[in-house]
């Protein structure tokens, strides 16, 4: 595993990067941070001062990035990810008349991590404020971001809660089974106000019948 920062998991309490690594590396995954990969080829990974990991699966997750669409709009500051340039409030900092949430804003003054649990908060507060602004012309506000705390899980092997105020639960069976629980209800919970109830369901149940009928890991 490749890490171009200094540690996995940056956006998480230092302890959760150093107890999440000591896991991988206890099955046997091979962690190397600081290590940029600057070119993929049929052979390995190139790293950015030269070194050349040699590999024959490669899976390259470059981080977030916004859909291609918001370039194609023109005269709009876009983030180094493409992401709409955006003030406090979210409306671009070019044209008040556009706003942006999710992957698709970056907060200028205070970038946030693009998460579910920004952007499902920041979907609240336009669906809150945008009509007034729609039909009279009120100021939408400024959206707060309330950090409800994050989960990160590693599949069925642990999982760690970084919980609200700086408190890290997680490890062992009892706290690495709780974080997972609610790594798996936080999902559920995006997918039904995603796309209501009845097809929040369905999607649901999809899902369980994918696990049975599909095998975990295909390559093809």
């Amino acid at each position: 595993m490749l890490q171009s920062g200094a540690r996995i998991l940056p956006a998480f309490p230092e302890s959760v990067s150093i107890a999440a690594q000591q896991e991988l590396e206890r099955i046997g995954v091979n962690v190397r941070t600081s290590a940029r990969v600057a070119a993929a080829d049929p052979t390995g990974f190139t790293l950015k001062d030269g070194t050349h990991v040699p590999a024959t699966l490669r899976v390259w997750a470059a981080g977030v990035k916004a859909p291609e669409v918001t370039k194609t709009y023109g005269g709009l500051s876009l983030s180094r990810s493409g992401q709409i340039n955006v003030k406090p409030n979210l409306c671009s900092v070019d044209d008040d008349r556009i706003f942006a949430m999710g992957d698709c804003s970056y907060i200028v003054d205070d970038p946030l991590p693009a998460t579910a649990q920004v952007a499902r908060q920041q979907a609240h507060h336009l669906a809150q404020h945008l009509p007034a602004w729609l039909e009279s012309g009120k100021e939408v506000p400024s959206c707060i971001f309330h950090n409800k705390g994050a989960i990160v899980a590693l599949g069925n092997y642990n999982g760690w809660a970084a919980l609200p105020g700086g408190r890290v639960m997680g490890g062992g069976m009892l706290h690495g089974l709780s974080a997972r629980i609610g790594h798996i209800m936080l999902y559920r919970q995006h997918q039904i106000e995603l796309f209501g109830w009845i097809r929040g369901l369905a999607s649901i149940f999809a899902d369980m019948v994918e696990t049975v009928i599909r095998p975990s890991v295909r390559l093809d």
